[in-house]
Protein backbone atom coordinates (compact mmCIF):
# COMPACT_ATOMS: atom_id res chain seq x y z
CA UNK A 1 0.00 0.00 0.00
CA UNK A 2 1.54 3.54 -0.84
CA UNK A 3 -0.91 5.39 1.52
CA UNK A 4 -0.13 5.54 5.53
CA UNK A 5 -3.88 4.89 6.63
CA UNK A 6 -4.24 2.02 9.21
CA UNK A 7 -5.23 -1.20 8.35
CA UNK A 8 -8.71 -0.69 10.37
CA UNK A 9 -9.31 2.51 8.38
CA UNK A 10 -8.47 0.80 4.66
CA UNK A 11 -11.29 -2.31 5.97
CA UNK A 12 -13.92 0.24 7.29
CA UNK A 13 -13.48 1.60 3.82
CA UNK A 14 -13.71 -1.43 2.07
CA UNK A 15 -16.55 -2.44 3.65
CA UNK A 16 -18.72 1.16 3.46
CA UNK A 17 -17.84 1.08 -0.53
CA UNK A 18 -19.30 -2.66 -0.79
CA UNK A 19 -22.15 -1.89 1.06
CA UNK A 20 -22.78 1.00 -1.07
CA UNK A 21 -22.74 -1.05 -4.28
CA UNK A 22 -24.61 -3.44 -3.10
CA UNK A 23 -27.16 -1.06 -1.76
CA UNK A 24 -27.38 0.64 -5.36
CA UNK A 25 -27.44 -2.91 -7.28
CA UNK A 26 -30.56 -3.20 -5.43
CA UNK A 27 -32.36 0.00 -5.34
CA UNK A 28 -31.64 0.46 -9.36
CA UNK A 29 -33.24 -3.06 -9.94
CA UNK A 30 -36.50 -2.55 -8.09
CA UNK A 31 -37.13 1.18 -9.03
CA UNK A 32 -36.83 1.40 -12.51
CA UNK A 33 -37.96 4.26 -14.60
CA UNK A 34 -39.05 3.24 -18.23
CA UNK A 35 -37.40 6.08 -20.62
CA UNK A 36 -38.28 6.23 -24.60
CA UNK A 37 -34.54 5.25 -25.07
CA UNK A 38 -36.09 1.60 -24.16
CA UNK A 39 -38.16 1.37 -26.85
CA UNK A 40 -35.31 2.32 -29.31
CA UNK A 41 -33.04 -0.60 -28.16
CA UNK A 42 -36.12 -2.54 -28.37
CA UNK A 43 -36.79 -1.56 -31.93
CA UNK A 44 -33.18 -2.19 -32.63
CA UNK A 45 -32.80 -5.71 -31.24
CA UNK A 46 -35.96 -6.77 -33.72
CA UNK A 47 -33.78 -5.64 -36.82
CA UNK A 48 -31.14 -8.23 -36.29
CA UNK A 49 -33.24 -10.82 -37.91
CA UNK A 50 -36.20 -10.96 -40.48
CA UNK A 51 -39.20 -8.60 -39.58
CA UNK A 52 -42.51 -6.88 -40.28
CA UNK A 53 -42.07 -3.25 -39.08
CA UNK A 54 -45.96 -3.74 -38.15
CA UNK A 55 -45.80 -6.69 -36.13
CA UNK A 56 -42.80 -5.43 -34.52
CA UNK A 57 -43.95 -2.08 -33.58
CA UNK A 58 -47.43 -3.52 -32.22
CA UNK A 59 -45.44 -6.29 -29.97
CA UNK A 60 -42.98 -3.81 -28.67
CA UNK A 61 -45.34 -1.25 -27.56
CA UNK A 62 -47.78 -4.73 -25.98
CA UNK A 63 -44.65 -5.49 -24.19
CA UNK A 64 -43.99 -2.16 -22.73
CA UNK A 65 -47.90 -2.24 -21.80
CA UNK A 66 -47.39 -5.28 -19.80
CA UNK A 67 -44.03 -4.87 -18.12
CA UNK A 68 -44.59 -0.59 -17.12
CA UNK A 69 -46.66 0.96 -14.85
CA UNK A 70 -50.01 2.63 -16.23
CA UNK A 71 -48.67 5.92 -15.37
CA UNK A 72 -45.57 5.51 -16.61
CA UNK A 73 -46.19 3.29 -20.15
CA UNK A 74 -49.02 7.01 -20.56
CA UNK A 75 -46.12 9.00 -20.48
CA UNK A 76 -44.57 7.16 -23.05
CA UNK A 77 -46.70 6.96 -25.68
CA UNK A 78 -48.91 10.01 -25.05
CA UNK A 79 -47.34 12.96 -23.02
CA UNK A 80 -46.05 14.82 -26.84
CA UNK A 81 -47.12 15.47 -30.16
CA UNK A 82 -43.68 13.07 -30.89
CA UNK A 83 -44.66 9.84 -28.63
CA UNK A 84 -47.98 10.13 -29.40
CA UNK A 85 -46.58 9.85 -33.43
CA UNK A 86 -44.27 7.30 -32.62
CA UNK A 87 -47.18 4.85 -31.00
CA UNK A 88 -49.26 4.95 -33.77
CA UNK A 89 -47.27 5.44 -36.84
CA UNK A 90 -44.28 2.08 -37.36
CA UNK A 91 -43.15 3.59 -40.15
CA UNK A 92 -41.71 6.97 -38.01
CA UNK A 93 -41.17 4.50 -34.88
CA UNK A 94 -38.65 2.22 -37.21
CA UNK A 95 -36.84 5.73 -38.48
CA UNK A 96 -35.69 5.97 -35.41
CA UNK A 97 -33.28 2.76 -35.12
CA UNK A 98 -30.30 4.18 -36.78
CA UNK A 99 -29.95 5.90 -33.44
CA UNK A 100 -29.91 2.91 -31.62
CA UNK A 101 -28.67 0.28 -33.95
CA UNK A 102 -25.10 2.08 -33.61
CA UNK A 103 -24.52 0.58 -29.96
CA UNK A 104 -23.45 -2.45 -31.18
CA UNK A 105 -22.24 -3.99 -28.02
CA UNK A 106 -24.87 -2.72 -25.40
CA UNK A 107 -27.24 -4.46 -28.11
CA UNK A 108 -25.36 -7.36 -28.09
CA UNK A 109 -25.15 -7.52 -24.65
CA UNK A 110 -29.14 -6.26 -24.22
CA UNK A 111 -29.82 -9.59 -26.78
CA UNK A 112 -28.06 -11.95 -24.69
CA UNK A 113 -29.54 -11.73 -21.33
CA UNK A 114 -33.00 -12.08 -23.54
CA UNK A 115 -31.82 -15.09 -24.73
CA UNK A 116 -32.26 -16.48 -20.58
CA UNK A 117 -36.10 -15.64 -21.46
CA UNK A 118 -35.57 -12.19 -20.16
CA UNK A 119 -38.06 -9.64 -21.95
CA UNK A 120 -35.48 -6.28 -23.70
CA UNK A 121 -36.82 -3.81 -20.74
CA UNK A 122 -36.13 -5.66 -18.06
CA UNK A 123 -32.29 -7.28 -20.02
CA UNK A 124 -32.17 -3.31 -19.99
CA UNK A 125 -32.95 -2.74 -15.99
CA UNK A 126 -30.52 -5.60 -15.28
CA UNK A 127 -27.45 -3.92 -17.60
CA UNK A 128 -28.06 -0.40 -15.71
CA UNK A 129 -28.59 -2.07 -11.75
CA UNK A 130 -25.25 -3.67 -12.16
CA UNK A 131 -23.67 -1.49 -14.39
CA UNK A 132 -24.33 1.60 -11.78
CA UNK A 133 -23.19 -0.90 -8.32
CA UNK A 134 -20.08 -2.14 -11.01
CA UNK A 135 -19.10 1.48 -11.47
CA UNK A 136 -18.18 1.97 -7.41
CA UNK A 137 -16.74 -1.23 -6.90
CA UNK A 138 -14.15 -1.18 -9.95
CA UNK A 139 -13.47 2.90 -9.27
CA UNK A 140 -12.67 1.70 -5.40
CA UNK A 141 -10.58 -1.33 -6.99
CA UNK A 142 -8.28 0.60 -9.34
CA UNK A 143 -7.87 3.39 -7.14
CA UNK A 144 -7.93 2.59 -3.70
CA UNK A 145 -4.31 2.70 -3.71
CA UNK A 146 -3.73 6.30 -4.43
CA UNK A 147 -6.81 8.02 -2.22
CA UNK A 148 -7.32 7.80 1.35
CA UNK A 149 -9.50 5.81 3.13
CA UNK A 150 -11.15 8.99 4.71
CA UNK A 151 -11.88 10.33 1.45
CA UNK A 152 -13.48 6.62 0.53
CA UNK A 153 -16.48 7.56 3.08
CA UNK A 154 -17.08 10.92 0.83
CA UNK A 155 -17.05 8.71 -2.64
CA UNK A 156 -20.61 7.50 -2.71
CA UNK A 157 -21.91 10.45 -1.23
CA UNK A 158 -20.74 12.18 -4.65
CA UNK A 159 -21.75 9.34 -6.71
CA UNK A 160 -25.09 9.98 -5.16
CA UNK A 161 -25.28 13.85 -5.75
CA UNK A 162 -23.59 13.51 -9.09
CA UNK A 163 -26.63 11.10 -10.09
CA UNK A 164 -29.18 12.97 -9.03
CA UNK A 165 -30.16 10.87 -6.72
CA UNK A 166 -29.54 7.71 -8.28
CA UNK A 167 -32.37 8.67 -11.03
CA UNK A 168 -29.26 8.61 -13.58
CA UNK A 169 -29.09 5.15 -12.87
CA UNK A 170 -32.84 4.16 -13.10
CA UNK A 171 -33.38 5.37 -16.43
CA UNK A 172 -31.85 2.59 -17.82
CA UNK A 173 -30.02 4.10 -20.99
CA UNK A 174 -26.45 3.33 -22.56
CA UNK A 175 -24.66 5.64 -20.72
CA UNK A 176 -24.28 3.99 -17.45
CA UNK A 177 -22.88 0.92 -19.12
CA UNK A 178 -20.80 3.08 -21.01
CA UNK A 179 -19.36 4.65 -18.34
CA UNK A 180 -18.18 1.86 -16.60
CA UNK A 181 -16.01 0.80 -20.39
CA UNK A 182 -14.51 3.94 -19.93
CA UNK A 183 -13.53 2.99 -16.06
CA UNK A 184 -12.42 -0.01 -17.39
CA UNK A 185 -9.91 1.67 -20.21
CA UNK A 186 -8.63 4.25 -17.35
CA UNK A 187 -7.75 1.58 -15.03
CA UNK A 188 -5.97 -0.51 -17.99
CA UNK A 189 -4.42 2.78 -18.86
CA UNK A 190 -3.58 3.64 -15.06
CA UNK A 191 -1.65 0.34 -14.76
CA UNK A 192 -0.28 0.02 -18.19
CA UNK A 193 -2.04 -3.39 -19.35
CA UNK A 194 -2.31 -3.88 -23.33
CA UNK A 195 -6.11 -4.13 -22.65
CA UNK A 196 -6.32 -0.66 -23.04
CA UNK A 197 -5.70 -0.77 -26.61
CA UNK A 198 -8.76 -3.41 -27.67
CA UNK A 199 -10.69 -1.40 -25.01
CA UNK A 200 -10.35 2.03 -26.69
CA UNK A 201 -10.81 0.17 -30.24
CA UNK A 202 -14.48 -0.83 -29.72
CA UNK A 203 -15.42 2.05 -27.44
CA UNK A 204 -16.83 3.39 -30.49
CA UNK A 205 -19.22 0.15 -30.46
CA UNK A 206 -20.84 1.74 -27.43
CA UNK A 207 -20.98 5.02 -28.35
CA UNK A 208 -19.93 6.45 -31.36
CA UNK A 209 -18.64 9.60 -29.70
CA UNK A 210 -16.15 7.24 -27.49
CA UNK A 211 -14.25 8.27 -30.74
CA UNK A 212 -13.09 11.63 -29.54
CA UNK A 213 -12.06 10.00 -25.43
CA UNK A 214 -10.02 7.04 -27.27
CA UNK A 215 -8.25 9.90 -29.69
CA UNK A 216 -7.79 11.87 -26.12
CA UNK A 217 -6.32 8.60 -24.25
CA UNK A 218 -4.41 7.71 -27.60
CA UNK A 219 -2.44 11.20 -26.83
CA UNK A 220 -1.82 10.51 -23.56
CA UNK A 221 -0.02 6.72 -24.40
CA UNK A 222 2.41 8.72 -26.38
CA UNK A 223 2.51 11.88 -24.17
CA UNK A 224 3.99 9.21 -21.07
CA UNK A 225 5.22 6.65 -23.49
CA UNK A 226 6.66 7.92 -27.12
CA UNK A 227 7.54 4.07 -28.13
CA UNK A 228 3.42 3.01 -27.60
CA UNK A 229 3.40 5.15 -30.97
CA UNK A 230 3.18 2.32 -32.82
CA UNK A 231 0.52 0.26 -30.92
CA UNK A 232 -1.28 3.75 -30.98
CA UNK A 233 -1.35 4.46 -34.40
CA UNK A 234 -2.63 0.80 -35.62
CA UNK A 235 -5.29 1.18 -33.03
CA UNK A 236 -6.13 4.43 -33.87
CA UNK A 237 -6.82 3.28 -37.51
CA UNK A 238 -9.00 -0.13 -36.04
CA UNK A 239 -10.66 2.49 -34.35
CA UNK A 240 -11.66 4.64 -37.23
CA UNK A 241 -12.67 1.67 -39.24
CA UNK A 242 -15.14 1.03 -36.60
CA UNK A 243 -16.38 3.92 -36.34
CA UNK A 244 -17.24 4.47 -39.97
CA UNK A 245 -18.29 0.85 -40.53
CA UNK A 246 -20.87 0.91 -37.89
CA UNK A 247 -22.15 4.32 -38.92
CA UNK A 248 -22.35 2.77 -42.61
CA UNK A 249 -24.06 -0.64 -41.11
CA UNK A 250 -26.28 1.33 -39.22
CA UNK A 251 -27.53 3.93 -41.82
CA UNK A 252 -27.13 6.62 -39.24
CA UNK A 253 -28.20 10.38 -40.23
CA UNK A 254 -24.94 11.56 -39.52
CA UNK A 255 -24.22 14.54 -37.08
CA UNK A 256 -26.29 17.61 -38.51
CA UNK A 257 -29.30 15.79 -38.59
CA UNK A 258 -28.85 14.67 -35.00
CA UNK A 259 -27.89 18.79 -34.53
CA UNK A 260 -31.41 19.41 -35.92
CA UNK A 261 -33.20 16.43 -33.88
CA UNK A 262 -32.34 17.87 -30.90
CA UNK A 263 -32.02 21.44 -31.05
CA UNK A 264 -33.82 22.89 -33.71
CA UNK A 265 -36.96 20.85 -32.93
CA UNK A 266 -36.62 20.12 -29.08
CA UNK A 267 -36.59 16.71 -30.03
CA UNK A 268 -40.06 16.74 -31.67
CA UNK A 269 -39.08 15.65 -35.40
CA UNK A 270 -40.68 12.28 -36.09
CA UNK A 271 -39.50 11.14 -39.78
CA UNK A 272 -35.57 11.24 -39.65
CA UNK A 273 -35.24 10.81 -43.12
CA UNK A 274 -37.21 14.04 -44.20
CA UNK A 275 -34.10 15.85 -42.36
CA UNK A 276 -31.26 13.54 -43.00
CA UNK A 277 -30.00 16.57 -45.60
CA UNK A 278 -30.38 19.15 -43.05
CA UNK A 279 -27.26 21.73 -43.28
CA UNK A 280 -26.25 23.51 -40.11
CA UNK A 281 -25.46 26.98 -40.63
CA UNK A 282 -22.41 28.86 -38.33
CA UNK A 283 -25.51 31.41 -36.80
CA UNK A 284 -27.72 28.16 -35.63
CA UNK A 285 -24.61 26.44 -34.55
CA UNK A 286 -23.67 29.47 -32.30
CA UNK A 287 -26.75 30.38 -30.40
CA UNK A 288 -26.80 26.46 -29.30
CA UNK A 289 -23.30 26.84 -28.35
CA UNK A 290 -24.48 30.09 -25.97
CA UNK A 291 -27.28 29.01 -24.82
CA UNK A 292 -27.75 30.22 -21.25
CA UNK A 293 -29.31 26.82 -19.85
CA UNK A 294 -25.88 25.28 -19.43
CA UNK A 295 -24.20 27.93 -17.33
CA UNK A 296 -24.66 26.45 -13.73
CA UNK A 297 -23.50 23.04 -15.57
CA UNK A 298 -19.84 25.79 -17.01
CA UNK A 299 -19.77 27.16 -13.74
CA UNK A 300 -19.97 23.35 -12.15
CA UNK A 301 -17.34 22.08 -14.67
CA UNK A 302 -14.57 25.20 -14.85
CA UNK A 303 -14.43 25.17 -10.72
CA UNK A 304 -13.33 21.41 -11.78
CA UNK A 305 -11.12 22.40 -14.17
CA UNK A 306 -9.40 24.86 -11.69
CA UNK A 307 -9.03 22.58 -9.46
CA UNK A 308 -7.72 20.00 -11.81
CA UNK A 309 -5.21 22.57 -13.03
CA UNK A 310 -4.25 23.10 -9.88
CA UNK A 311 -3.21 19.49 -9.32
CA UNK A 312 -1.47 19.38 -12.64
CA UNK A 313 0.42 22.11 -11.02
CA UNK A 314 0.99 19.77 -7.95
CA UNK A 315 2.31 16.76 -9.32
CA UNK A 316 4.84 18.36 -12.18
CA UNK A 317 3.54 16.22 -14.88
CA UNK A 318 6.13 15.75 -17.58
CA UNK A 319 7.75 12.82 -19.17
CA UNK A 320 11.16 14.81 -18.86
CA UNK A 321 11.54 13.88 -15.37
CA UNK A 322 13.25 10.68 -13.67
CA UNK A 323 9.56 9.13 -14.12
CA UNK A 324 5.78 9.58 -13.75
CA UNK A 325 4.03 7.37 -10.99
CA UNK A 326 0.26 6.36 -11.01
CA UNK A 327 -0.38 9.24 -8.89
CA UNK A 328 0.20 11.19 -12.11
CA UNK A 329 -1.28 8.95 -14.25
CA UNK A 330 -4.07 9.32 -12.50
CA UNK A 331 -4.33 13.20 -12.82
CA UNK A 332 -3.85 12.47 -16.66
CA UNK A 333 -7.46 10.73 -16.98
CA UNK A 334 -8.43 13.82 -14.61
CA UNK A 335 -7.34 16.11 -17.18
CA UNK A 336 -8.64 13.34 -20.21
CA UNK A 337 -11.82 14.01 -19.04
CA UNK A 338 -12.41 17.43 -18.36
CA UNK A 339 -10.82 17.77 -22.37
CA UNK A 340 -13.46 15.22 -23.12
CA UNK A 341 -16.19 17.53 -22.17
CA UNK A 342 -14.95 20.35 -23.44
CA UNK A 343 -14.67 18.89 -27.37
CA UNK A 344 -18.02 17.32 -26.70
CA UNK A 345 -19.64 20.47 -26.01
CA UNK A 346 -18.42 22.07 -28.83
CA UNK A 347 -19.47 18.89 -31.45
CA UNK A 348 -22.76 18.76 -29.13
CA UNK A 349 -23.14 21.76 -27.72
CA UNK A 350 -25.12 20.17 -24.51
CA UNK A 351 -24.22 19.14 -20.71
CA UNK A 352 -26.77 16.64 -20.14
CA UNK A 353 -25.14 15.23 -17.00
CA UNK A 354 -25.93 11.53 -17.99
CA UNK A 355 -23.21 11.73 -20.74
CA UNK A 356 -20.55 13.43 -18.28
CA UNK A 357 -21.16 11.75 -14.79
CA UNK A 358 -18.44 9.24 -14.88
CA UNK A 359 -15.97 12.01 -16.57
CA UNK A 360 -16.60 14.06 -13.67
CA UNK A 361 -16.22 10.93 -11.02
CA UNK A 362 -12.36 10.49 -12.92
CA UNK A 363 -11.77 14.32 -12.34
CA UNK A 364 -12.91 14.02 -8.39
CA UNK A 365 -10.46 11.15 -8.53
CA UNK A 366 -7.60 12.86 -9.65
CA UNK A 367 -8.35 15.84 -7.19
CA UNK A 368 -8.57 12.93 -3.97
CA UNK A 369 -5.44 11.71 -5.12
CA UNK A 370 -3.65 14.81 -4.91
CA UNK A 371 -4.99 15.32 -1.49
CA UNK A 372 -4.13 12.14 -0.31
CA UNK A 373 -0.18 13.00 -1.71
CA UNK A 374 -0.45 16.19 0.98
CA UNK A 375 -1.58 13.52 3.77
CA UNK A 376 0.92 11.22 2.35
CA UNK A 377 4.01 13.04 1.83
CA UNK A 378 6.65 11.26 -1.00
CA UNK A 379 4.08 9.65 -3.08
CA UNK A 380 4.40 11.85 -6.24
CA UNK A 381 8.36 10.54 -5.61
CA UNK A 382 7.63 6.98 -5.28
CA UNK A 383 8.48 4.93 -8.49
CA UNK A 384 6.49 1.78 -7.24
CA UNK A 385 5.65 2.04 -11.55
CA UNK A 386 7.65 4.23 -13.59
CA UNK A 387 6.41 5.16 -17.29
CA UNK A 388 8.88 4.59 -18.59
CA UNK A 389 8.70 0.64 -18.16
CA UNK A 390 6.74 -0.79 -21.48
CA UNK A 391 3.53 -1.76 -21.74
CA UNK A 392 2.19 -4.65 -20.16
Amino acid sequence: MIKNDPLWMRAGAACFIGISCISIFFFVLYNPLFTWDMLGYAAAITTFGPHDIDQAHAGIYQQLQQTAPAEQFYDLTARTAYRVTMHNDAEAFFQQVPYYKIRLVYLGLVSAIMRFGVDVFTAVQLISAVSSGLILLVFYLGYQKYIHSIFWLLIPVVYYQASNDLHLFQFGAVDIFAFLWILLINIAFLHRSMWVYPLLATAVLIRTDFIIYSFLIFAALVFVQPSNWRRVLITAAITCILFLSVNKWAGNYGWQALIYFVFITDMQATHPLSYSGYQLTPGVYLRQLLEPQWVSNWLIISILCGLVSVALVLTRLSPRESGLTSVHYIVLIGAVSLAYIVLHYLLFPALFMRFFFGHCLMMVGALLACATCLLSPGMFRLKHVVAREPVR
